[in-house]
């Protein structure tokens, strides 16, 4: 399955200290939702998507260079 999720540029960001809403990110319904924080390239994340279909996964990548 491919989605198209909205661009993520800085318009999209939440403001500080909002609460997000899983469910309003992604246009289908799952069962549960899975973060993955440290995410690099995207691999693991991907792979995990990939094999699970009806999860939703959100990726946070703390490292700035």
């Amino acid at each position: 399955m491919k989605i198209a999720l909205p661009n993520a540029g800085p318009s999209a960001r939440p403001r500080a200290g909002a609460i997000l809403d899983p469910a309003e990110l992604f246009p289908f319904a799952a069962s549960e939702t899975w973060l993955e924080i440290g995410f690099g390239a995207g691999d693991h994340l991907a792979w995990q998507a990939a094999g699970n279909p009806a999860v939703r996964f959100l990726g946070c990548e703390p490292f700035v260079e």
